[in-house]
Parts: C-alpha cells; sequence; structure tokens
C-alpha cells in the first residue's frame, strides 16, 4: 500500500493512540507512539478533553512531533496525524512532473 492510500485510511479510521487526563507526562506515551510510528507509518492521535485542560491540542501535536522526530500532517477538533516521512508532498505532487 502506498503512502497516498495509508493517509486516507488512516484519515477515515479510529485514533490508534489515545491522550488521557494526565497528558504527556510520561515518558512511556512518548515511547509507544515511537514504536507505534516505526510499526504502522502514520498514526492517529486523539486527545480526550481533560487532556485540552491546561494545552491546546496544536501544542500538544507540536510537542509529540518534536520528541518523536515525525511530521505533524493535519490537526481537526482533538485529533491529528503524524507520520515518518513527510508525505504531504507526496500526496499532493504532480504525477507526471517533469
Amino acid at each position: 500500500m502506498n503512502l497516498r492510500n495509508k493517509y486516507f485510511d488512516v484519515l477515515h479510521s479510529k485514533a490508534l493512540v489515545n491522550i488521557g487526563k494526565t497528558g504527556l507526562n510520561s515518558e512511556g506515551l512518548i515511547n509507544h507512539i515511537s514504536k507505534m510510528l516505526k510499526k504502522e507509518k502514520i498514526l492517529k492521535i486523539h486527545a480526550l478533553k481533560s487532556a485540552l485542560v491546561l494545552i491546546e491540542i496544536k501544542d500538544i501535536a507540536e510537542l509529540i512531533k518534536n520528541k518523536t522526530n515525525s511530521f505533524l500532517l493535519d490537526v481537526r477538533g482533538h485529533t491529528f496525524i503524524i507520520s515518518k516521512s513527510d508525505i504531504k508532498k507526496k500526496i499532493y505532487s504532480p504525477k507526471n512532473s517533469i
């Protein structure tokens, strides 16, 4: 499966990781996300309302992106998608470029 199809499958599926009320306080969560990224390549993460009391979803996404050396692809509501490679360029680039 190519990255474009994988991205759209992840976009329309449920999140694989949920961030709860403890937020990003545990290194175990970052390690878990890193391992999932190696396995899945593209990961959808959902933050519960209780995790968003002190910090915005975009800030959480940026922190995870920086700690896991990944790329932030999409942020919608309480959910965001990260990837090990920057596939936005690959998804929207012309197929027959010269």
